[in-house]
């Protein structure tokens, strides 16, 4: 089943705390700051229920390892948001208990960060060893649990794009409800990591098989999934399974130190993406975003390929 996009969403940064330390952590270099109190998430939460928004999630950082995130999420849901999303490495959830409680509290959805069917890959990934092992039990617990929408997102990487489709198969084995596959952007690449840009960038044209394969494991089982940041000429017959075709129409962040972001999908439409000159004779021109600038910087836009035959406006099209 597709998802449906609710029309108003907001990323709500709680702090820099974590218990992983994922090569690609967009927030490396801030971590040992003070992370925000619970006055004042509930500020920023009451601030955007007024404003309209339907759907808070909780990011981090760590959610789950604050001592008041089942308060939070029962404060958000005495405040009436729709829907009520924590993005999480899903170590913490390794205690069942929290689980229950999370779902008791009246968490919505909940969406896991494992990204490899490889213990070994993994927790290289993450230079947390044991992680693999903590956030595999920690989704059975949720999926078990019971109440909250399970999802997964996994980063590729050079490490693990081949690995993709049996990671598909171990997600479904799980019983999430949804997973997707997200190309490294420039949000998540610190000043170490750009260094090594080329040791862990693949190249969109070696991963599109692969993620292609995955996607076909949840199509199989009747498990949806999306895979962002890759432009729809390297996803041939998978156009419906493009996550930029399902984002919230508004998406707002309150990021560290404050930083808001009032219109995410402008900001990355417009500063963060790129084309090349023939995209504009391709079909779907007008829906596709091309590929990050840091990635073009690196292997430049000679991989964009125009698909041809009448151009595509609307996703009802495909």
């Amino acid at each position: 089943m597709e998802k449906e996009p609710v029309k108003k969403e907001l990323n709500l940064f709680l702090g820099y705390t974590c218990n992983n330390n994922c090569w690609f952590c967009s927030e490396m270099a801030n971590k040992g700051k003070p992370d925000k109190t619970s006055e004042e998430v509930k500020r920023e939460l009451n601030e955007a229920r007024r404003n309209g928004v339907q759907r808070i999630t909780f990011t981090g950082g760590e959610p789950t390892i604050r001592k008041d995130i089942i308060e939070l999420v029962r404060y958000a849901k005495a405040l009436g948001f729709e829907e009520i999303f924590i993005i999480t490495n899903g170590r913490m959830l390794y205690y069942k208990e929290l689980a229950r409680k999370l779902s008791e509290a009246g968490l919505t959805h909940i969406l896991f960060s494992l990204h490899s069917p490889k213990e070994k890959t993994h927790d290289f990934l993450t230079r947390s060893p044991g992680s693999f092992k903590q956030t595999v039990q920690g989704i059975k617990n949720t999926v078990e649990v019971g109440g909250i929408i399970v999802e997964n997102n996994a980063v590729i990487t050079k490490k693990n794009y081949k690995q993709l489709p049996e990671l598909a198969k171990l997600l479904v084995k799980l019983g999430v409800d949804f997973y997707e596959f997200i190309f490294l952007n420039p949000i998540t690449i610190n000043s170490f990591f750009k260094d090594r840009f080329e040791e862990f960038v693949p190249k969109i044209s070696e991963i599109s098989e692969y993620v292609h394969r995955a996607i076909d494991v949840g199509r199989e089982s009747n498990v949806w999934c999306t895979a962002e940041g890759i432009p729809f000429c390297y996803m041939n017959g998978y156009e419906k399974h493009v996550t930029e075709l399902y984002m919230a129409p508004e998406r707002i962040i309150i990021g560290p130190g404050g930083r808001y972001v009032p219109d995410v999908n402008k900001s990355r439409r417009e500063h963060g993406k790129v084309k090349a000159g023939c995209c504009a004779e391709c079909k779907f021109n007008s829906l596709c975003e091309g590929v990050w600038g840091h990635y073009a910087e690196h292997y430049g836009v000679g991989e964009l390929k125009p698909v041809m035959s009448g151009e595509v406006r609307e996703q009802h099209e495909f």
